[in-house]
């Protein structure tokens, strides 16, 4: 796809229907393409049957060659109108989702679930029905992973946006989402970098909740005591971007002489976000997985979207039974696990 992507705003812009544009209305087209992911997992095929405001415009067709085969792609560019405002975008549900309110709704899989206590002080395992909490997370699993691909390749760099969005919601209705996330990006066009906003931004897929839970601080870098210049390189970028030194969680500080785990305890109740090192070296610590479920337990018990695992490329990778349900980021070389880590604790992605 992401051959595709970075192709999109020169298709657009050489299509004749642009070309017939005057400047002010091109001021308002983006050349972005919007991923729609609603919180009920609703795909939705005819857009603007869903809203009086949307009306179709026009189908732009991307060709190109992939590892020798031909792949072709097609994205429908709509306008989207509320008062006296019009703007124009391409947008699409990802059919994938829909897969998972059907799973809801007729039972058609079963989860292992996590739960505390049981053999060796690591938790318990067993089968339970597809629940919405475990909708939830998958949907939060499939945003954020979305996001850190589409992150992951330079050329496809603000190339899409992935709006996850309470359609349950009545006031919030799908041409507003499109308008304010439109109206959004033209206005930061201009600018090649975007920094962090003040104050701790909640994981996306949590803010689709009534109640949202306050933490002290932004993110915690959990690591071995051998990692830890890769683990100041996460710190680093993220201060690079903008994010404040007091929403970074400093442990040694903090916590001078405690232990790795106890670290880890006191980290969970005070960061939103959790970026959990599993290099080899933190691999080879036996008592790996009692550690992740002791100093975790909220968010492995619950299933929440907060623990994000940085994976090292190596041989005989064994993850903790723990976490094995959680999308991973792998550690690159080159720093492209960087930017990723960013997308998601910045909340930088726009949400609706």
């Amino acid at each position: 796809m992401h051959l595709r992507l970075n192709e999109l705003e020169n298709t657009v812009k050489e299509s004749e229907w642009y070309k017939n544009l005057t400047e002010e209305v091109r001021k308002n087209v983006s050349c972005k393409l919007y991923e729609l992911v609603p919180r009920t997992c609703d795909v939705k095929y005819d857009i603007p049957k869903e809203d009086d405001n949307i009306k179709y415009v026009t189908t732009f067709k991307i060709e190109t060659w992939r590892s020798g085969n031909y792949r072709v792609m097609f994205l429908k560019m709509y306008s989207i109108t509320i008062e006296e405002e019009t703007c124009y975008c391409m947008c699409e549900f990802p059919s994938v989702i829909g897969t998972m309110k059907i799973m809801e709704d007729k039972h058609l899989a079963r989860f292992s679930h996590t739960y505390p206590g049981g053999v060796r002080e690591e938790g318990s395992t067993t089968a339970a029905q597809f629940t919405t909490e475990d909708k939830k997370l998958q949907l939060g699993r499939f945003y954020y992973t979305m996001n850190s691909t589409l992150n992951h390749f330079p050329d496809c760099k603000d190339t899409a946006r992935v709006l996850l969005f309470n359609d349950e919601n009545k006031k919030k209705t799908l041409s507003k989402v499109l308008m304010d996330a439109i109206k959004k990006d033209l206005k930061e066009e201009n600018f090649q970098e975007k920094k962090f906003k003040e104050g701790n931004q909640p994981p996306q897929i949590d803010r689709l909740e009534s109640e949202e839970l306050k933490y002290e601080f932004q993110v915690y870098v959990a690591h071995t005591d051998d990692d830890e210049e890769k683990a100041q390189q996460i710190i680093d970028h993220l201060r690079k971007k903008g994010m404040a030194d007091s929403d970074i969680f400093d442990a040694d500080s903090y916590l001078p002489g405690s232990s790795w785990t106890k670290k880890m305890e006191v980290a969970s109740c005070k960061c939103r976000w959790f970026i959990f090192l599993l290099t080899k070296n933190a691999l080879q610590d036996k008592s790996l997985n009692y550690n992740v479920v002791s100093a975790l337990g909220d968010s492995i018990y619950r299933r929440k979207v907060r623990v994000i695992p940085v994976v090292d490329r190596c041989d005989n990778l064994v993850i903790p039974e723990a976490l094995r349900w959680i999308t991973y980021i792998p550690f690159d070389i080159n720093g492209r696990h960087l930017e990723s880590l960013y997308s998601i604790v910045s909340g930088k992605f726009l949400f609706n």
